[in-house]
Protein backbone atom coordinates (compact mmCIF):
# COMPACT_ATOMS: atom_id res chain seq x y z
CA UNK A 1 0.00 0.00 0.00
CA UNK A 2 1.46 3.59 -1.00
CA UNK A 3 1.63 5.74 1.85
CA UNK A 4 2.01 8.67 -0.03
CA UNK A 5 0.89 10.34 -3.29
CA UNK A 6 4.68 12.47 -4.08
CA UNK A 7 6.95 11.44 -6.47
CA UNK A 8 10.65 10.44 -5.39
CA UNK A 9 12.14 12.88 -7.51
CA UNK A 10 10.76 15.72 -6.57
CA UNK A 11 12.32 18.22 -9.97
CA UNK A 12 9.85 16.06 -12.42
CA UNK A 13 7.33 16.63 -10.49
CA UNK A 14 7.87 20.63 -10.19
CA UNK A 15 8.28 20.87 -13.53
CA UNK A 16 5.45 18.57 -14.71
CA UNK A 17 3.39 20.53 -12.05
CA UNK A 18 4.49 23.76 -13.67
CA UNK A 19 3.29 22.90 -17.28
CA UNK A 20 -0.26 22.17 -15.81
CA UNK A 21 -1.14 24.53 -13.42
CA UNK A 22 -0.88 28.05 -14.19
CA UNK A 23 1.05 30.06 -11.67
CA UNK A 24 -2.07 32.13 -9.85
CA UNK A 25 0.72 31.97 -6.71
CA UNK A 26 3.22 34.17 -7.78
CA UNK A 27 3.07 38.15 -7.39
CA UNK A 28 5.06 40.69 -8.81
CA UNK A 29 6.59 43.40 -6.71
CA UNK A 30 7.07 46.93 -8.25
CA UNK A 31 9.38 48.92 -6.29
CA UNK A 32 8.64 52.56 -5.48
CA UNK A 33 9.85 54.80 -8.62
CA UNK A 34 12.31 57.29 -7.44
CA UNK A 35 11.32 60.59 -7.60
CA UNK A 36 13.11 63.04 -9.93
CA UNK A 37 14.16 66.69 -8.63
CA UNK A 38 11.25 68.05 -10.40
CA UNK A 39 8.51 65.87 -8.32
CA UNK A 40 10.46 66.66 -5.08
CA UNK A 41 10.62 70.53 -5.69
CA UNK A 42 6.86 70.47 -6.66
CA UNK A 43 6.02 68.88 -3.14
CA UNK A 44 8.68 71.19 -1.51
CA UNK A 45 6.31 73.78 -3.09
CA UNK A 46 2.80 72.63 -2.22
CA UNK A 47 3.60 71.75 1.23
CA UNK A 48 5.48 75.40 2.19
CA UNK A 49 1.83 76.80 0.10
CA UNK A 50 0.07 75.36 2.27
CA UNK A 51 1.92 75.83 5.38
CA UNK A 52 1.24 79.78 4.34
CA UNK A 53 -2.45 79.24 3.57
CA UNK A 54 -2.53 77.31 7.26
CA UNK A 55 -1.08 80.13 8.68
CA UNK A 56 -2.60 83.03 6.88
CA UNK A 57 -6.10 81.46 7.66
CA UNK A 58 -5.04 80.74 11.64
CA UNK A 59 -4.14 84.31 11.94
CA UNK A 60 -7.62 85.25 10.60
CA UNK A 61 -8.54 83.35 12.77
CA UNK A 62 -6.91 84.43 15.41
CA UNK A 63 -8.00 87.84 14.80
CA UNK A 64 -11.77 87.20 14.22
CA UNK A 65 -11.54 85.69 17.59
CA UNK A 66 -10.01 88.38 19.15
CA UNK A 67 -12.65 90.81 17.66
CA UNK A 68 -15.27 88.25 19.12
CA UNK A 69 -14.17 87.83 22.60
CA UNK A 70 -13.76 91.90 22.79
CA UNK A 71 -17.45 92.05 21.49
CA UNK A 72 -18.54 89.53 24.00
CA UNK A 73 -16.97 91.47 26.74
CA UNK A 74 -18.84 94.28 26.15
CA UNK A 75 -22.07 92.29 25.53
CA UNK A 76 -21.12 91.02 29.44
CA UNK A 77 -20.00 94.53 30.45
CA UNK A 78 -23.70 95.42 28.89
CA UNK A 79 -25.81 92.85 31.26
CA UNK A 80 -24.19 93.59 34.01
CA UNK A 81 -25.54 97.20 33.94
CA UNK A 82 -28.61 95.87 32.78
CA UNK A 83 -29.19 93.25 35.63
CA UNK A 84 -28.39 96.20 38.19
CA UNK A 85 -31.00 98.91 36.80
CA UNK A 86 -33.41 95.97 36.59
CA UNK A 87 -32.83 95.11 40.71
CA UNK A 88 -32.65 98.73 41.01
CA UNK A 89 -35.63 99.20 39.21
CA UNK A 90 -37.11 96.52 41.24
CA UNK A 91 -36.33 97.46 44.68
CA UNK A 92 -38.28 101.29 43.51
CA UNK A 93 -41.00 99.57 42.15
CA UNK A 94 -41.53 97.32 45.69
CA UNK A 95 -40.61 100.64 47.85
CA UNK A 96 -43.75 102.58 45.62
CA UNK A 97 -45.78 99.62 46.40
CA UNK A 98 -45.26 99.56 50.34
CA UNK A 99 -46.16 103.45 50.11
CA UNK A 100 -49.12 103.19 47.74
CA UNK A 101 -50.37 100.07 50.77
CA UNK A 102 -49.53 102.61 53.07
CA UNK A 103 -51.96 105.76 51.69
CA UNK A 104 -54.58 103.46 50.74
CA UNK A 105 -54.73 102.41 54.80
CA UNK A 106 -54.27 105.62 55.73
CA UNK A 107 -56.95 106.89 53.22
CA UNK A 108 -59.26 104.05 54.17
CA UNK A 109 -58.83 105.34 58.29
CA UNK A 110 -59.16 109.15 57.20
CA UNK A 111 -62.81 108.18 55.73
CA UNK A 112 -63.71 106.32 58.65
CA UNK A 113 -62.69 109.07 60.63
CA UNK A 114 -64.91 111.01 58.15
CA UNK A 115 -67.59 109.18 58.73
CA UNK A 116 -67.91 109.69 62.10
CA UNK A 117 -67.66 113.49 62.02
CA UNK A 118 -70.38 113.52 59.81
CA UNK A 119 -72.63 111.29 61.99
CA UNK A 120 -71.58 113.70 65.11
CA UNK A 121 -72.91 116.10 63.06
CA UNK A 122 -75.88 114.69 62.33
CA UNK A 123 -75.89 114.53 65.97
CA UNK A 124 -75.20 117.79 67.18
CA UNK A 125 -77.96 119.10 64.09
CA UNK A 126 -80.90 117.15 65.60
CA UNK A 127 -80.06 117.94 69.18
CA UNK A 128 -80.23 121.49 68.19
CA UNK A 129 -82.82 121.53 65.57
CA UNK A 130 -85.70 120.17 68.44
Amino acid sequence: MDKSFSDPNINIADESADAISPTYHITQRYKRRRDSLGDIDDRNSFREEIKKTITSLMKTQGEELQKITSVIMDIKESNINIEKSVEFLSEQNAELHRKIEKLQQESKKDKEYIALLEDKVEDLQRVYSV
